[in-house]
């Protein structure tokens, strides 16, 4: 049998990374760190809509803080809005 092959470039694999991102907005679990430590190292390859949901999603929970822990998750987000807006600075 066949490993399935992901396509990074595939609209509905971006759709599924909006989702989690959107999943983990707010949990104070493993989670946010899950998503975010996966999604960091595809930023280069992602298009300009996703990175612009990111950003837009991001800002806003941060903006009504809903970012989870404040010690522990909020920081995971910045640093991942900085990481999304240093990608699309470039492009």
């Amino acid at each position: 049998m066949c490993k399935p092959i992901i396509n990074i470039e595939d609209d509905s694999f971006q759709a599924i990374l909006n989702c989690a991102v959107r999943y983990s907005l707010g949990r104070q679990t493993y989670m946010p760190d899950l998503v975010v430590q996966y999604i960091k190292p595809l930023i280069p390859y992602l298009d300009n809509r996703t990175l612009y949901v990111f950003k837009r999603d991001v800002e806003e929970a941060i903006a009504d803080d809903h970012t989870g822990d404040p010690e522990i998750d909020k920081p995971t987000w910045v640093d991942f809005l900085d990481h999304i807006n240093s990608e699309l600075s470039k492009r």
